[in-house]
């Protein structure tokens, strides 16, 4: 039985989609397979999958765009691995990431996701800065409670057991599927994790699908309210206004230092932590609103 399965759906990435499979089949880790769902891509995307002969490459075809939520849901299906490592079409791994990600999981079974560092590249490959991702997994815990990634997608490594008890990805939160993921395994009991290494090259490009900030963060808030609702935050929390003037750090004032603080405590209340964990947790969102609230005042002057 394969140990990793490398899910890679890709939509007309005829410009990268090589560099990002050659850094698959060059990994220093043997049991895995790659499974690339050709999402009915209409440049040269196909032909280029087909020169492959790699018998650890597996190639799904979808006869029209389905989408992303369709085409991970697709990958995982038909996996064998009992890990799931996300990676974009349009990215390079470093060879030793699925054997550094692996290695951590089974030493650390009771972490289910697992990230990493990562630089951003141009076009032609060139670094252009640090992509990192919070290590403290108090931290993590913290941040995943105000609806933020605890770990980024395509640095993922995730136990596949854990994405079928939650019946995988939705298409109802698409653009912000990743999220909806996240703080549903979150909700399940999961716990995440990222190390230290830099193991992933996330290229950004111009050739990049990409959708209005605005309509990404209005998907991004109805996760969130509907993970506060599925954890049973009281209704009285959850009217958009009220999730607005929790969430949009650019209006922090003093004057809402009373609902922001009732608002984390009620949310606090309905998590699985015990009290100490709770408490340590209020204490970060207490320094956390004072940082902000100084930070936009000095913003202003």
């Amino acid at each position: 039985m394969l140990e990793v399965s490398v899910v890679l759906p890709v939509y007309n990435g005829e410009k990268y989609i090589s560099d990002a499979i050659n850094s698959i089949l060059t990994q220093k880790f043997d049991s895995f397979e790659l499974i690339v769902v050709d999402d009915g891509s209409t440049d040269r995307t196909s032909e280029i999958l087909n020169n492959y002969e790699d018998t650890r490459l597996r190639i799904l075809t979808n006869t029209q765009n389905k989408g992303l939520v369709f085409s991970l849901n697709l990958a995982i299906n038909n996996s064998s691995g009992q890990f799931i490592c996300r990676m974009d079409a349009d990215d390079i791994c470093d060879e030793y990431r699925i054997l550094k990600q692996y290695q951590f999981l089974i030493e650390n079974p009771k972490i289910n996701v697992v990230g990493c560092q990562g630089y951003n590249i141009d076009e032609n490959g060139r670094v252009l800065n640090k992509k990192g991702w919070r290590k403290n997994r108090l931290l993590i815990d913290f941040y995943c409670l105000l609806g933020e990634n605890p770990v980024g997608h395509p640095f993922s490594m995730i136990r596949k057991k854990c994405i079928f008890e939650i019946s995988g990805y939705r298409e109802l939160y698409f653009l912000a599927e990743d999220k909806d993921l996240w703080l549903r395994l979150f909700k399940s009991g999961s716990s995440f994790h990222n190390l230290t290494e830099i193991l992933l090259y996330y290229r950004i490009h111009s050739g990049q699908v990409t959708d209005s900030k605005t309509r990404v963060q209005n998907v991004s808030r109805l996760v969130i309210k509907d993970f506060y609702t599925s954890i049973g935050v009281k209704s009285s929390f959850l009217e958009e206004i009220s999730i607005e003037a929790f969430l949009d750090f650019s209006s922090y004032k003093i004057k809402n230092i009373l609902f922001c603080f009732r608002f984390m405590h009620e949310i606090l209340y309905r998590t699985r932590f015990n009290f100490i964990k709770r408490s340590i947790l209020m204490a970060f969102y207490i320094m956390y609103f004072f940082k902000r609230v100084v930070s936009n005042t000095y913003r202003r002057k």
